[in-house]
């Protein structure tokens, strides 16, 4: 697999070149550059990191809103834990997240959601400046 970004691209050039199009990706990637300083500051100065990431474990365009819709509650904070983890190799089970949030999300089940949940809420006690906010959900555009 080749990553699409490359260490000469601005972030806008890096959103566009992961989203595909899809403008729920690209609200979900704005969103996390915009928040990556304040959810995690030791990891998300520039707010290019979730990006690489993304990039890193395959995640294109429709891939990106499944994430964050359907396995991180719709929370930008929650997107970018599940990233941080998977990067520390605590996401595993068997499956990466490209595989999980494959085929439009159908291999989403309540396990599933309940294992990340536990994986989610784990990065804050690995990670000591990372934040995971108890707000309520925020509305991205599909």
């Amino acid at each position: 697999m080749s990553n699409r970004i490359t260490l000469n691209m601005s972030v806008i050039e890096a959103v566009c070149a992961l989203v595909d199009g899809h403008p729920g990706a690209m609200d979900v990637c704005v969103r996390m550059v915009k928040k990556a300083p304040t959810i995690c500051p030791s990891w998300g100065k520039m707010g290019f990191l979730p990006l690489i990431q993304l990039d890193s474990e395959g995640l294109y365009g429709p891939s990106i809103w499944v994430l964050y819709k359907d396995l991180c509650e719709s929370k930008i904070d929650r997107t970018w834990a599940l990233l941080c983890a998977s990067q520390m190799g605590l996401v595993c089970n068997g499956q990466t997240l490209k595989w999980m949030t494959g085929d439009g999300g159908t291999r989403v089940t309540n396990d599933l959601r309940e294992y990340l949940k536990v994986v989610i809420d784990a990065v804050p006690a690995a990670l000591a400046d990372f934040t995971l906010a108890t707000a309520v959900t925020e509305q991205v555009s599909p």
